[in-house]
């Protein structure tokens, strides 16, 4: 049974102002995992408050092998900035109608996963041959490249974004409205997918060397998340910082006088 969920499983981003925004969905029916479709997809979007925006807009359909993906091309030049942005897609898998409600956010900046096979063997020499065993026990002829893309990109949904909506959230900011710094943000991304990587293949024993070795790159992305730069801010898609907060986690030492 074929099941891809790396990309539709995860909150995706759409560029504001930008036309040609891509929002991708494999299909899946329960028991079945990854199926292609029949006929011509099609989806609505809506607005957050369920204010329709466009209907029967027409999906691009890519044949993948067994199964299809499918390409929603998402014209943003007049959303403004916000969450839950949701396309309702309407496809057939050869026996009855279906649809999905796939969410996304309107952002300032979406943060590009650029995770690559590099990444992992500049910190970890032995990274590709373990990448590829990883990707041969997953699901038959997945590459090295494909396992660490997927890694980068479960870093940045479940460890990364999260952080960074936290902080926003909690100095009264929005994560819409976040200026991406790319590097600071991939640094913590590569530490974060290194822990990924040595949680595979078998952290469960606390005195094994992966255990040791995920720890330590789950307290690298941490640290690296704390030393990022002040975040910055945008209320539009000019990329000028509106507003600026500080660090993830700071520390301020006073004199005492005596």
């Amino acid at each position: 049974m074929a099941y891809v969920p790396e990309l539709d499983d995860g909150r995706q981003e759409v560029r504001k102002g930008y036309a040609s925004n891509s929002v991708r969905y494999w299909p899946k029916v329960p028991g079945s995992g990854n199926v292609a479709v029949t006929g011509t997809p099609t989806f609505d979007l809506e607005k957050p408050d369920g204010t329709s925006i466009s209907t029967g807009t027409s999906v691009t359909v890519t044949d993948t092998g067994t199964f299809d993906r499918l390409d929603l091309t998402i014209d943003a030049t007049s959303y403004d900035l916000g969450e839950d942005f949701k396309a309702v897609i309407t496809w057939n898998d050869g026996t009855i109608n279906r649809d999905e409600r796939l969410y996304f956010d309107c952002v300032t900046e979406p943060f590009a996963n650029s995770v690559s096979l590099n990444d992992f063997t500049g910190l970890e020499a032995d990274a590709t041959k373990k990448l590829t065993a990883l990707g041969a026990e997953q699901v038959a002829a997945r590459t090295a490249e494909s396992v660490a893309s997927v890694l980068g990109w479960r870093a940045w949904q479940d460890d990364v974004r999260p952080a960074l909506r936290r902080k926003a959230e909690q100095d009264s900011q929005t994560y819409p409205q976040m200026i991406i710094n790319r590097e600071d943000v991939h640094r913590a991304v590569m530490a974060f997918a290194m822990a990924r990587m040595y949680r595979l293949e078998g952290a469960a024993d606390e005195e094994s060397d992966n255990f040791q070795l995920e720890q330590k790159w789950q307290r690298m992305g941490q640290f690296r998340l704390e030393s990022m730069p002040a975040l910055r801010f945008s209320a539009d898609q000019d990329g000028e910082a509106d507003t600026s907060l500080p660090r993830m986690s700071q520390v301020t030492l006073r004199r005492r006088a005596y």
